[in-house]
């Protein structure tokens, strides 16, 4: 059999290595993947078959680029794995249909809904599915009011832009952190607490007009949990919850796959509601009462979706075959598998591996 051509975006990502691999290393069809990324310098190209830069998908050269990348490497399938990329992809959908090239990604219009996050829980509201109290953020009052419909300072809430990823502008409002304790011995990436004061200080400073968009929500402070799902639109194939060892930042660094019934049971209501396609991920925090609450859904193939592989389900794999027309295979879940990331090194000389 020839040799499928894949393309994946965000070829830089951190976690691109585990994709290629999880394409590579399997019988089923023989793949060939391609990389692009805005980065011209990133890791991940030292691993594709063929890397080609892009100009970002915010660029209004992006999809030229994209095409005239798949044209040279007669490209079947195109794999968007950011939020970005997946949005101006789906939009222009019509313009690789042409092309006769595949795109993994969901529509369009549920794209836009989801990946704003008032608009998502808007939706889920309006369709009486539960998830946790929320309001718009749109000026310092509504985070005033936002402080007592949370009842703080007795509870914490959290602030969020209304479009980011990877817990980008994520905060815990919260007036019971040691500020010292913070201040000295927290990492970076696990800083994520802000008084009220706080915060209203910082965003005083910023013109009425460019106040950022965002949402206040109850703060979850239990486990947080992952839900791999791939569908077609009209049957959900797979819904994998995995649930996070380190709760805060991002990228996951472990997590195990974990039967958890109130999870799934949500993730198939809130799909039956929304009808997403192809690779996405839910995610969800246990809230004080032990209910699983959504937080988040991402819409494109997630960074830690690789841990499905230790139950014997490729789902990178899975969601090719689906973009090309091929029958998915179905199997059964094997729990209770753990994965854990660690850093390795890449050695070059003049841009060649040699280890």
């Amino acid at each position: 059999m020839q040799a499928v051509n894949v393309l994946l975006t965000c070829g830089g990502s951190q976690l691109i290595v585990g994709h290629i691999e999880a394409l590579k290393n399997q019988n089923e069809i023989p793949i060939r993947v391609i990389g692009t990324d805005m980065n011209k310098e990133c890791f991940g190209k030292y691993f594709f078959d063929a890397f080609y830069f892009n100009s970002g998908a915010n660029s209004p050269d992006y999809i030229f680029e994209i095409i005239d990348i798949s044209k040279k490497e007669d490209i079947s399938v195109i794999v968007p794995t950011s939020d970005s990329e997946a949005l101006v992809l789906s939009k222009n959908k019509d313009v690789f249909d042409n092309e006769n090239i595949s795109l993994a990604v969901d529509k369009y219009d549920i794209i836009n809904i989801v990946h704003d996050k008032f608009q998502l829980f808007e939706l889920l509201n309006e369709k009486k599915i539960p998830i946790p109290q929320y309001c718009a953020i749109n000026s310092l009052e509504d985070i005033s009011h936002a402080s007592k419909i949370f009842q703080y300072p007795d509870n914490n809430f959290v602030i969020k832009p209304r479009i980011s990823t990877g817990a980008r502008g994520v905060w815990i409002v919260s007036g019971s952190y040691d500020k010292v304790h913070y201040l000295t011995h927290t990492k970076g990436s696990d800083r994520f607490s802000i008084t009220l004061d706080e915060m209203i200080r910082t965003l005083h400073q910023v013109p009425e007009k460019q106040f950022p968009k965002m949402i206040a929500m109850e703060y979850l402070p239990n486990e947080r949990y992952n839900v791999d799902m791939l569908s077609d639109g009209n049957k959900l194939f797979y819904v994998i919850p995995r649930r996070r060892y380190f709760p805060f930042g991002s990228p996951t660094q472990g997590c195990i796959l974990e039967e958890n019934p109130d999870i799934i049971d949500l993730s198939k209501l809130i799909w039956e509601s929304i009808r997403q396609s192809y690779l996405f991920t839910y995610e969800y925090a246990i809230d004080r009462n032990g209910k699983p609450g959504l937080f988040e859904i991402n819409p494109r193939t997630d960074g830690t979706v690789t841990a499905t592989l230790g139950c014997g389900v490729n789902l990178i794999l899975e969601n090719i075959k689906l973009a090309l027309g091929l029958p998915v295979n179905l199997k059964s879940i094997s729990y209770n598998v753990e994965m854990f990331r660690y850093w390795r090194e890449l050695r070059l000389i003049s841009g060649n591996i040699i280890n």
